[in-house]
């Protein structure tokens, strides 16, 4: 019964979130252990670890979202978007996170390679990077990394 009430709650969750146009809302994930995020959006297609500069990093990944929460010092701090989901190469992307864009404008721009925000609600950084550029020269793909705020 109780799994039959879980999957009723995600479905409607997830129909809900697309009826917003929010991919994943990841103000409620960030700063989250592995157990509460899996508690939030369900569990991981794969864990496993990555070594950065030596340092072992617990990672879960969501082939959903196309999207790799990594915990270092067991929290979700950097959360990376693989793919950003056909989304436009602008700042209205971030609605589709839960963020406010019309609030948060770029304080680094480069045509058509990168868009870095500072200090964007929970985030220290939020930056849109590696675009893919299609035949015709536009933007076709690229990756989201959020970078959450350290926690006082």
């Amino acid at each position: 019964m109780l799994r039959i009430i879980f999957f009723f709650l995600a479905f409607w969750s997830c129909n809900k979130s697309r009826e917003e146009n929010i991919i994943l809302d990841v103000k409620t994930i960030v700063n989250k252990t592995a157990t509460e995020t899996e508690s939030i959006i369900g569990t991981p297609d794969s864990t496993y670890t990555l070594r950065i500069l030596g340092k072992p990093i617990f990672c879960q990944m969501y082939q959903k979202y196309h999207i790799e929460i990594q915990y270092p010092d067991n929290l979700a701090t950097d959360i990376v978007v693989y793919g950003a989901h056909d989304l436009p190469f602008n700042q209205t992307a971030l609605k589709a996170f839960n963020i406010d864009y019309k609030v948060h404008h770029p304080k680094e721009y480069i045509k058509d390679r990168l868009i870095r925000w500072f200090d964007v609600e929970d985030f220290s950084t939020i930056s849109f990077y590696n675009p893919r550029i299609d035949s015709a020269g536009n933007v076709s793909n690229f990756n989201i990394f959020f970078k959450a705020r350290p926690l006082e």
